[in-house]
């Protein structure tokens, strides 16, 4: 396994996703880190890619847990 889990998501759930991890006592920086990549639409390559946000945990086994919780 990783310790990356990327989520296809607008900024807004991105941001709602971060809140859970604190909620659940985890620290950003020192637990996850995060960053949030915006749609990109060149009109020339095809279709747009969607946003997406790209947590980078600490903890493998944390990673897990969380690529199960959030499973779409």
């Amino acid at each position: 396994m990783t310790n990356k889990l990327k989520i296809v998501a607008t900024a807004q759930e991105s941001l709602t996703l971060v809140r859970e991890l604190k909620d659940a006592g985890l620290v950003i920086d020192e637990d996850f880190e995060f960053s949030w990549y915006p749609s990109i639409n060149d009109r020339f390559t095809g279709p747009p890619d969607p946003s997406y946000v790209l947590f980078t945990f600490k903890d493998e086994s944390t990673a897990t847990f969380y690529q199960l919780k959030w499973a779409r």
